[in-house]
Parts: structure tokens; sequence; C-alpha cells
């Protein structure tokens, strides 16, 4: 029983450490789309790239809730 107690537990951590993986590479990804919008910025399509730095701002934003909501919720 104890057995089946430490492999729940320890499946447990791993599914908790690939969400956290999964979150960190989407926010990685949402920067670097916005480093590329920057570059459009530059070149002077500034409707464009508000419309998208908001999407992503927002996007960003909700990444980083869900990290905190999780590690709130796995304390």
């Amino acid at each position: 029983m104890l057995r089946e107690i430490e492999l729940w537990a320890g499946e447990e951590q791993g599914n908790s450490r690939s969400f956290i993986q999964n979150l960190d590479c989407k926010f990685k990804s949402v920067e670097q789309k916005m480093d590329k919008l920057v570059n459009v910025y530059l070149e002077g399509k500034i409707e464009n790239y508000l419309k998208k730095r908001n999407e992503m701002l927002k996007e960003k934003a909700d990444l980083q809730l869900k990290r905190s909501d999780f590690g709130q919720k796995d304390a």
C-alpha cells in the first residue's frame, strides 16, 4: 500500500513538473513573438504592432496567472 502511495505521489510530481514546463515553454514562445513584434514596430507598422502586442500581453498575463494559481493549489 505504501509503495502505491509513493508511486502516485511520484506520478503527481511528474505531472506537476510537466505542467509547469509546458507553461514556461508557452511563456517563452510569447516572449519570442513579442520580440518579433518589436521589429514590426521598428519597420513602421504601428497599428499591426499595437493589436498583436495587446493580444500577446494578455496571453502572457493569463499564463502567469495559471502558473501562479497552480503553485498556490499545489502548496
